[in-house]
């Protein structure tokens, strides 16, 4: 929670604990820790948001001034 008042999006904290738990799950292997404490945490949830496309319209008008260059 502390890492999402600081600013960095949902995915990065999800990285920063996917990592953190991996990390701790090799130190109970190698058995330096008896349990991984981050197992106990919940994967934190990122917000899920539709995609924006591009309209042919909008494709068209980004692509125009290419298609200028390519003739000279």
């Amino acid at each position: 929670m502390l890492k999402r008042r600081s600013g960095l999006s949902a995915s990065t904290v999800r990285t920063i604990h996917t990592v953190l738990r991996s990390v701790l799950e090799v130190a109970v292997r190698d058995q330096l820790m008896r349990r991984n404490p981050a197992a106990a945490v919940r994967r934190p949830g990122a917000e899920r948001r539709e995609a924006a496309y591009l309209t042919g319209a909008q494709v068209t008008t980004l692509l125009s001034p290419e298609r200028g260059s390519d003739s000279t």
